[in-house]
């Protein structure tokens, strides 16, 4: 994970497992909140080093504060550690294997060639796939609609492998950025529970034989509601493709004047392939056409004209 994450572009940080308990307030945890369950040291050096942290967050945003202090503001960084939870019946608390990262400032400099862009959710989203598809996780997915403590609501999701929820993926919350001074900053952070990846990352890598006969390559644009996640179309097309199905990829996403205020056009790129025989062309367009149905069905949504 670790080789993983600098050879996508972060650095490796170490911060203090000495934190404030007014962390948790500093992410919104409610009062219920596991990030609430800390431990306090019998001799604490100061006041903002008294318990256990109980998430790698804050250590992330202090050093991204202090940095941008200094005026290094293109940051990329990550930590390795554990999180202590007070456990009431133990004197010991529950010790959990932590990773986690924090994006900020641009993703490009302005040279002669290009202009100059900031990240974007899509850039800290990119990179946790390729995290985690390095490790084989299987059937990844990302799910909108539950609140992280920390995380803008409206710009995070879950992550998901094999059904089961391994972390979470997002801008950091307007409340967080503003107790450590980043108002003015886009900061994009991600979070994975390591014994939960581990209970569903692959084993073992196995070699795949090249394939000895041509793709067939066809393109859907689809018109369905803003609110329809794009992972639900892909997650329908893989299921109705089946074993014929080798991938499909999202090519273009379009919003304005030409259909609907509530409306987004989404266009799709499938490749279908056999490991058997060479694809007929009636056949795939018949699969083709009952995917699209499938689609239109479940989303009520409708072919796009051109």
């Amino acid at each position: 994970l670790r080789s993983t994450m600098v050879g996508i572009g972060f650095s490796e940080i170490i911060t203090y497992s000495f934190i404030s308990p007014e962390s948790a307030d500093t992410l919104g945890a409610d009062s219920q909140s596991e990030l609430r369950a800390f431990t306090p040291l019998m001799n604490p050096l100061t006041v903002d080093q008294s318990v256990l942290r109980t998430s790698l967050l804050p250590g992330l945003m202090t050093t991204v504060r202090t940095n941008r202090l200094h005026d290094e503001k293109d940051l990329r960084l990550f930590e390795w550690g554990k999180t202590f939870h007070h456990r009431e019946e133990e004197r010991q608390p529950l010790e959990k294997n932590c990773l986690a990262a924090v994006m900020t400032g641009r993703a490009q400099p302005k040279q002669w060639y290009n202009t100059e862009r900031v990240v974007d959710f899509y850039d800290m989203k990119g990179s946790v796939e390729a995290l985690l598809k390095g490790i084989d996780i299987e059937n990844l997915r990302f799910e909108r609609g539950n609140a992280f403590p920390g995380y803008d609501p409206e710009l995070s999701c879950g992550i998901y492998g094999s059904g089961i929820h391994i972390g979470q993926v997002g801008a950091a919350s307007s409340q967080m950025r503003a107790a450590y001074d980043l108002k003015e900053a886009p900061v994009f952070l991600f979070e994975l529970n390591i014994q939960r990846l581990m209970s569903v990352m692959g084993q073992e890598k196995q070699f795949r034989p090249l394939p000895k006969f041509p793709a067939v390559y066809r393109d859907i644009s689809l018109v369905v509601d803003r609110q329809v996640e794009s992972g639900s179309i892909v997650a329908l097309i893989r299921e109705e493709g089946g074993d014929l199905l080798e991938s499909v990829h999202i090519f273009d996403i379009y919003e304005g004047s030409q259909i609907g205020d509530s409306e987004k056009a989404i266009a799709f790129r499938i490749s279908y392939r056999s490991a058997h025989e060479t694809l007929d062309g009636e056949f795939v367009n018949q699969l083709h056409d009952r995917i699209i149905r499938k689609i239109c069905q479940e989303t009520e949504g409708r072919l796009r004209e051109r």
